[in-house]
Parts: structure tokens; C-alpha cells; sequence
């Protein structure tokens, strides 16, 4: 069964079903080992590797301190013109299919508002000591908790559409069964207070986005875009 396929069923399915918390980390892991044939080439940068044009939240800039885990950070950005909820956050080593804190789960997720930043980091102390305060923040404590390599990925909720982004980091082999899921780019951990974003392409068939490049931390700030109209 190929993925495309997959997703419809699930579809279906989820319009009738009550128990959307449980299907949705299940979608996420038959998703991971369905076959899928991934369409990021070297020849063209601004494709993602799960779809070609961005129809959900996605992750714009990442942080991660292996060393300071209480500093790391990771950026969610609704790029679309429709508001989204950012349904479940997890790691890949953690069991738990969502890590988002348990009050936010009860409500269903976060809302994301059309063109809005959302940061998701391990400490609210650490992060307005160190990039001050911003709009949207949310601790999620177990951010803290990621391995020496693996996983992060995201489940957006439409009125329409169920979309997922996720990305690779840390020692690449730890990760390397998820790579037709999450593409082949590994993110290294932060050094020297660098961060890892991606750029953004916005023509009149869509948005598509680049790889994860470094830069200079902008958390909850717009990163770089290239408008092709």
C-alpha cells in the first residue's frame, strides 16, 4: 500500500471515528514504513522531501543545544492563508506520540493564525533570558529529553487536510530508517549560536521550501523569502 493511499483511507476513517488522538500517532508511524518514493533532488532545492508544495505548519528554524538541552528551541510557522492547529509534537525516541503539554492536548492542539510563528522551547526562562520575549511561546519540557540523534515531526489539522513535517538531526545513522519520511538532510546540533532555518519560496502554484541552512538565531521573527510572482 503506497502512502497516497494510505492518507485516503485514514481520511475516511477519520471522519468517522472519535478517537482522532490515537489515530493520528498511528497514521504517523505506518507512514514512516509505507513505501513512498521521496521527490527532493539536488536540482531543485525549494522541494520537500514528504510533498512538493506546503499545505501545513511546518518547522522554519531549529535549535538544538546538546549541550544546554534547557536552551533548545524549535520554530513552527504557518506559511498558508488559512489558520491551522498544530495537533500533536513528538520525538522519535520518546514511546508518547505527542509531547505537547497535557492542558493543550485536552484543548486539541495549539491554533496557528495564517502567516504566524509559533516556538516551541524547553524552558521560558532560558529563552526570554536569552532572545527576550516574543508573541507565541510554549514550554514543552520533554523537548529536552532528544537523543544523540533521530527524529522531530509535527501533525497539522485543517478544516480539510491532515499534513505532517518532520526533520532528521544529531548522528545521522540513528535516524537512517526514517529517511523516505523525513528526507536525507540530517540537521547537526547547534555550535556557536547558530541555528538551522530554511528558506522560503512562494510562487503563484504555492509555497515551497529549501533545506535547512545555517544562520543567526530569529526566533518568532520572518526568515528569509524569495517571492516569485
Amino acid at each position: 500500500m503506497n502512502r497516497s493511499t494510505l492518507i485516503i483511507i485514514f481520511k475516511k476513517i477519520f471522519k468517522l471515528c472519535s478517537f482522532k488522538k490515537i489515530l493520528i500517532p498511528l497514521l504517523l508511524i505506518l507512514l514512516i514504513n509505507c513505501d513512498k518514493n521521496p521527490i527532493q533532488t539536488e536540482a531543485d532545492p525549494y522541494l520537500l522531501s514528504a510533498q512538493e508544495k506546503v499545505k501545513g505548519l511546518i518547522f522554519s528554524e531549529v535549535y538544538l543545544d546538546e549541550n544546554q538541552p534547557s536552551k533548545s528551541w524549535v520554530e513552527v510557522w504557518n506559511p498558508t492563508d488559512k489558520s491551522l492547529i498544530l495537533a500533536t509534537f513528538r520525538i522519535s525516541h520518546i514511546k508518547t506520540g505527542n509531547i505537547l503539554p497535557p492542558d493543550i492536548q485536552r484543548n486539541g492542539g495549539i491554533l496557528v493564525n495564517r502567516d504566524e510563528y509559533l516556538v516551541l522551547c524547553v524552558s521560558e526562562a532560558h529563552f526570554n533570558s536569552e532572545w527576550g520575549n516574543i508573541k507565541n511561546l510554549v514550554a514543552v519540557d520533554a523537548l529536552s529529553y532528544f537523543s544523540s540523534g533521530g527524529f522531530i515531526a509535527l501533525t497539522t489539522y485543517s478544516l480539510e487536510d491532515i499534513c505532517f513535517d518532520a526533520f532528521r538531526y544529531g548522528v545521522p545513522e540513528m535516524s537512517e530508517e526514517f529517511e523516505d519520511f523525513c528526507g536525507s538532510q540530517v540537521i547537526p546540533f547547534s555550535k556557536n549560536g547558530k541555528s538551522y532555518s530554511r528558506n522560503i519560496l512562494t510562487t503563484e502554484e504555492g509555497i515551497d521550501i529549501s533545506d535547512f541552512h545555517e544562520t543567526a538565531p530569529t526566533p518568532g521573527i520572518l526568515n528569509e523569502i524569495l517571492n516569485l510572482n
